[in-house]
This record gives structure tokens, sequence and C-alpha cells, in this order.
């Protein structure tokens, strides 16, 4: 009879032990706000703070659960949010940990563990003018792609399009390249981008905190012609809004290489004009031509428009 008392006690005292040395259980939290420099968390209280066994002093953040932050923020055991920085461009997980002591130890002995993470970003980074650029044309449909530097925490990016200074067009795109967007022949466009990010814990997305630079082209249409009893060949230009002239360039390779520029051509009021090239080209062969419009403040067009011609002397 005195073993199964004792076995009974044995039992009482191990359900007791569970009854009151609870688990810690993970709390919610989630990404409120960010900067550029900074991410604001949201989270519910830690078992710590609302046990009658501990007292929570503060709270602080880490990147990894195995670095235990330096710094907590003090006496204030209910707090449920904090804004944390956290450098340009990051994403990925944060642990949220409390310090705290044990009521029934005499000392006070700190202690300290995280009670809840959240996937965190901040805000991606401003794209630069040479972050952006044209990626593709296709001349005879008249269709523009555009890509960007990929972001190493951007989901994607946003497009603006603006057709002879207003605004046209603005669309989202996954990744680093967009798709085919139709545009006008001899208009200028002017076009930006902003980076963006998904938060696949709060289900928001964040832009970059401005626009980039904006930046310029014109889809330049020409035709060329040459006669086997003329010498040279002849280009006809048509006006373009926004643009103050054609740079043609001639070269004898298709490749990059070997382009030299032989004429600037300005139209005026004339809303077309026909030159005679009659130097700069190789005769009896086809010669590579680039025609670059350049815009009134200087800057030329991401668009180069290029052909080949067959010039007989």
């Amino acid at each position: 009879m005195k073993k199964l008392n004792k076995i009974l006690l044995s039992v009482i005292a191990v359900f007791a032990l569970a009854v009151f040395v609870k688990l810690p259980v993970d709390a919610a939290a989630k990404q409120t706000a960010c900067t550029q420099t900074s991410v604001t968390i949201q989270w519910d209280l830690p078992y710590y703070a609302t046990s009658s066994y501990y007292t929570v002093t503060g709270y602080g953040f880490s990147t990894s659960a195995s670095i235990t932050p330096t710094s907590f923020t003090q006496n204030d055991p209910y707090r449920t949010s904090g804004t944390f920085s956290l450098p340009t461009n990051y994403s990925g997980y944060v642990y949220i940990f409390c310090s705290y002591y044990r009521n029934s130890d005499p000392y006070k002995t700190l202690e300290s563990d995280w009670f809840t993470s959240t996937y965190v970003n901040t805000l991606p980074a401003t794209a630069a003018t040479n972050n952006f650029a044209v990626d593709s044309v296709l001349y005879n449909t008249k269709k523009v792609s555009f890509k960007v530097s990929q972001n190493p925490s951007a989901s994607g990016f946003q497009l603006e399009l603006y057709k002879n200074g207003q605004f046209a067009t603005r669309q989202a795109f996954y990744g680093s390249s967009s798709t085919y967007l139709p545009v006008a022949a001899n208009i200028m466009y002017q076009y930006r981008v902003r980076y963006y990010i998904k938060n696949s814990s709060n289900g928001q997305t964040y832009y970059s905190a401005s626009w980039s630079p904006m930046r310029k082209f014109c889809l330049a249409k020409y035709s060329g012609k040459a006669k086997s009893n003329k010498k040279g060949f002849s280009l006809t230009l048509k006006k373009a809004t926004g643009v103050s002239k054609y740079l043609i360039y001639v070269s004898k390779k298709s490749s990059s290489t070997g382009f030299k520029k032989i004429a600037s051509v300005s139209l005026g009021k004339k809303s077309k004009k026909t030159i005679q090239i009659v130097k700069g080209y190789k005769k009896k062969a086809t010669n590579y031509i680039r025609i670059i419009p350049v815009f009134k403040d200087g800057s030329k067009s991401d668009i180069i428009s290029t052909g080949s011609i067959y010039v007989y002397k």
C-alpha cells in the first residue's frame, strides 16, 4: 500500500509540473511599415509577459535566432511593436527576443529568448539612370521592351511611360524584364522605373521611396534608296515631336564597331527631309546605317534606328 501511495504521489507531482511549467508558444508577428533603413514590427505578447512566473524587462530583435540582440528596450514589459534598423534592400526573417527574469530567483538573473519571427523587408533602393534601359525593339510592329538591373531584394519593377510629355501608362512586371509595349513612331517618349517587393508574410507590396530619373527614346522611322546610275544613296527622315536633329552613322560592317558619323540633319519646320549621302560609304557593297534622334535638351535617344542599303557607286 505504501508503494502504491508513492507511485500516486509521483504521478501527481509530474502532473503539477506539466501544469505550472508551461513552455513558451510562438506569438504572431508582422511587419506594419518600413523605410529604406528600418522596419516596424508588431507582435503579440509572449508567454513570459503574461505568466506570473516571469517578469519581462524589455524587447529586442536579431536577424538570426542564434544571435542574441545586444540591446533591449527597457522597463516596457507589455510592448507590442518596435522599429528596428536594417540595411537598404534587406529582405529576410527577423527574430523578436524578450529579456526576463524568473520571479522565484532572488538575484533576478536576466535571461533572454526569441519568441516569434516574421519575414520583413526594407524599401528597395531607388533605381539609378544606369539601372534600367530599353531592352529590345520590334521595328516593324513598333513595340518596345524594357529591362532593369536585378535588385537582390526586389520582386520586380514598375514602369511609367510618358508620350510627348503626357502620361501614357503604368505597368508592373515581375523579375527584371517587361513584355513588349506598343509605341508610336517619330514621337518622344520618357520612361522611369521603381522597384517593388511583395512581402510574403503580410501580403503587402512595397515600392522604392522615389521613382528613378527619366530616360528618353524615339522610334525614328526612315527610308533609304540607292540608284545604280547615281552616286551614294538618299535618306528620307520624318519630323519627330521633341526631336531637334538626327545623327547619321555609316559602317561597312554589320558589327557595332566601325560606325562613323557622316551627317547631322535638322528638319526645322519641314515634316520630312531627304538628304543625299555622297561620302563615308563603300561602293558596290552593303552599307549599314544608324540614326540617332537628339532631343531639344541635347540628350540622345535610347533607341537607335538601324538598317542597311546596297550602294552601287
